[in-house]
């Protein structure tokens, strides 16, 4: 399941680096978000290594396999997508809101239990850095509408 978690999140940067790819202008806002999915992923790394330190306790039932799997799939088919077919960056932008928003409507980080504070901020930072995120794209997408109207 962690694997998973983790996988999630380097796909996820994955898919914003083929972005950063098709669409220049924004290959600095692109990238910023490629750096960010690394450093979740290692969070999610660090907390699982405590698990087997026993300082942290993996709750496995908290989440189906399928759901994890689904998210995967849905950002994998989605690296296909912006590989083989032509789309615009607006439609880039709304596909990475809704990733974001996935990942915080599905509360997938709380499957960590703990009694440290340690663990409790690294928790609270992966949910906040993902809430940062939906807000930093919605704003880009608002942005780049803007843009096209004008």
């Amino acid at each position: 399941m962690v694997s998973l978690l983790i996988r999630n999140e380097l796909a996820l940067g994955g898919l914003y680096s083929f972005y950063s790819q098709k669409f220049p202008k924004l290959k600095g806002f692109w990238d910023k978000l490629v750096i960010d999915e690394k450093n979740h992923a290692a969070w999610i790394q660090n907390l699982y290594e405590r698990v087997g330190e026993g300082s942290v306790f993996l709750n496995e039932d908290r989440f189906n396999l399928a759901a994890l799997s689904t998210f995967n799939k849905k950002v994998l088919k989605e690296i296909d997508r912006v590989k083989n077919e032509e789309m615009t960056s607006i439609e880039a932008l709304a596909m990475a809101v809704d990733m974001e928003t996935a990942l915080i409507e599905s509360k997938f980080f709380e499957c960590f239990e703990h009694d440290s504070v340690e663990v409790k901020q690294v928790l609270n930072k992966l949910m906040e850095e993902t809430r940062k995120h939906t807000r930093y794209v919605e704003a880009k997408l608002k942005e780049e509408k803007r843009g096209r109207e004008v």
